[in-house]
């Protein structure tokens, strides 16, 4: 399990940038693969996301809604991430 801190300030994106950005800081590169249910997140990336998503035109239940199906678990604190082995592979 790897756990480390999110730049504040690159997490302001949607899912799929914030995995490449977690894969990125983690290992250098992106992958084809994601599983959000080895990924979990501080409350204050969560913040960032759904301002993303906000500022973009989404309601806070389709926030919620996409967090539920694609999103990482926000039951960390801060700008904390948590993966867990195996949560990303290329095919």
């Amino acid at each position: 399990m790897a756990t480390y801190i999110i730049d504040p300030l690159q997490c302001e994106c949607g899912i799929p940038a914030l995995y490449d950005l977690i894969a990125t800081s983690l290992y250098d590169k992106t992958f084809d693969h994601y599983d959000c249910r080895k990924v979990c997140i501080g409350a204050s990336v969560y913040d960032a996301v759904e301002r993303y998503y906000i500022n973009d035109g989404a309601t806070a239940g389709e926030v919620a809604m996409a967090f539920l199906m694609y999103g990482p678990k926000p039951s960390l604190e801060g700008y904390e991430v948590e993966v867990e082995e195996g949560w990303c592979y290329d095919d």
